[in-house]
């Protein structure tokens, strides 16, 4: 199954949209003041701590080889840094 895109305007072999009327917030949406909810499962709960741990030891082994003090590493990080400043 596709996914297509959304168009910002019509195109011209496509017919005009009639107007949209205002919409009104859905019963239970967080306009209408409930608020939803997820509770995860033990197992999950383990497997995001054990991905978690993973992820750490991962950064550790990475200092350790100073990995992150390579100049390509500190340019790629600063320029992420840069544009989530913008």
């Amino acid at each position: 199954m596709g996914i297509d895109p959304i168009r910002q305007h019509p195109s011209p072999s496509s017919p005009a949209s009639p107007p949209q009327r205002p919409s009104k917030p859905a019963r239970g949406s967080p306009t209408s003041g409930t608020k939803d909810s997820v509770e995860l499962s033990p197992e999950a709960q383990q497997l995001q701590e054990l991905q978690r741990q993973e992820l750490l030891e991962r950064v550790r082994q990475r200092l350790q080889a100073n990995f992150y003090t390579r100049p390509e590493v500190l340019r790629a990080v600063a320029e992420r840094l840069l544009s989530d400043l913008q």
